[in-house]
């Protein structure tokens, strides 16, 4: 099976941490799983997590349509930071798929998108 998993990958993110846990677990068992890092563009360069496959940017448009042309699924963990939600908002819209909610209350995510939107 075919995975897109759109995370915040980070190394302060606690969502970032679950997801490379859950990530290396899926490869484990014979799943091809890339991964597309959420965070803002300015958080990017940012140290990330070993996840034990491929990461990309959420920005890098080419390489992520590629991805979805041939992916089974894509899973989007999201949390109430925008600047840590950024690409998976933006993909979602695009390319559905499971979403896993980390967060009860999601106010400053779409306070942070309404702001361009």
């Amino acid at each position: 099976m075919k995975l897109i998993v759109f995370t915040p990958a980070n190394t302060k993110s606690a969502i970032g941490r679950m997801a490379a846990l859950v990530t290396h677990e899926l490869v484990a068992q014979g799943c091809e799983v890339t991964v597309v890092r959420t965070e803002a563009k300015h958080l990017l360069s940012t140290d990330i997590r070993d996840f034990g496959t491929r990461v990309l940017p959420w920005d890098d448009e080419a390489e992520v349509r590629a991805l979805i042309q041939s992916a089974d699924v894509g899973i989007y963990q999201i949390g109430n930071s925008f600047e840590y939600h950024e690409g998976g908002v933006h993909w979602l819209a695009e390319f559905p798929g499971l979403v896993c909610l980390h967060d009860f209350f999601l106010g400053h995510l779409f306070y942070g998108w309404a702001q361009t939107h």
